[in-house]
């Protein structure tokens, strides 16, 4: 009867160190993959969410151009026979916010108040934006009491509205910044944190017809400086463009390396 060799001591501790230093370097990997392609399938339902109720409401009233905005006067948004641009107005954005959660289930509206996003205590007369950009500085530092727009969706998602008149995008365009995650973190741009570009068409992806490559605002959504952990933009606009990364590719490779040429 042949003796069956066991294994030593030393030897099973040296296995076990083995498949302890493995599994420290993939389970972090796995678990971020894991994440990574959440937030990829987080990023296309709000996409899918916002531009479907942009187009029954396309459908339902016609072309944003010719509705009966609340400011239309001279100098203000919205006035499709002057050159103002870039000019967003509370009345206008909380106009096309309530039409929007017709089509839109909303869990909490806030409009301008505060308790929809992440927000930091009242300080030097400002309430700051908690969000941070894709290379970790600091984000918009803006009056979040002010912006309008502001809801959390049935889903968990948050949004809130921006819309200008830019005669060089088409006339009516706006912008959707949506937080996939709710108030988790890491409250990041192009982590969690995405903007979405629409106009008279839809949400714009620069990768269909609704498309325009002009006007000042085409380069902070479409462009592949504006997601780019290996440039050297500080800018607080820097991870705005990252929404149309996902939109092509499918994937969230910005963030471990640089794709710039991939564009």
């Amino acid at each position: 009867m042949k003796k069956i060799k066991g294994f030593t001591l030393a030897e099973v501790l040296i296995t076990l160190s083995i498949l302890g230093v493995v599994a420290a370097i993939m389970i972090p990997n796995t678990i971020q993959k894991i994440s990574d392609r959440q937030t990829v399938t987080a990023v296309k339902r709000a996409y899918s969410l916002l531009d479907n109720a942009l187009q029954a409401l396309y459908a339902e009233e016609g072309d944003p151009n010719t509705w009966n905005w609340p400011t239309r006067t001279t100098n203000q948004i919205l006035a499709p026979d002057t050159a103002s641009d870039n000019v967003s107005k509370k009345a206008n954005t909380d106009f096309l916010t309530e039409k929007l959660l017709r089509y839109i289930s909303a869990a909490q509206v806030c409009g301008n108040a505060k308790g929809c996003f992440p927000e930091t205590d009242l300080k030097d007369g400002w309430d700051r934006s908690l969000y941070k950009t894709l290379k970790n500085n600091k984000g918009e530092q803006t009056d979040v009491t002010g912006i309008p727009g502001k809801t959390i969706a049935k889903n968990g998602m948050l949004f809130n509205t921006s819309v200008f008149y830019k005669r060089d995008m088409g006339g009516v365009f706006g912008i959707f910044r949506v937080d996939v995650n709710g108030k988790k973190g890491p409250n990041r741009y192009g982590y969690d944190v995405f903007f979405f570009p629409f106009n008279k068409y839809g949400i714009m992806s620069n990768s269909t017809p609704r498309d325009t490559n002009n006007g000042d605002y085409y380069q902070f959504f479409f462009q592949q400086a504006y997601c780019n952990k290996y440039n050297s933009i500080t800018e607080n606009r820097d991870g705005q463009s990252c929404y149309t990364w996902i939109i092509k590719h499918n994937n969230m490779d910005y963030k471990y390396r640089d794709v710039s040429a991939e564009w």
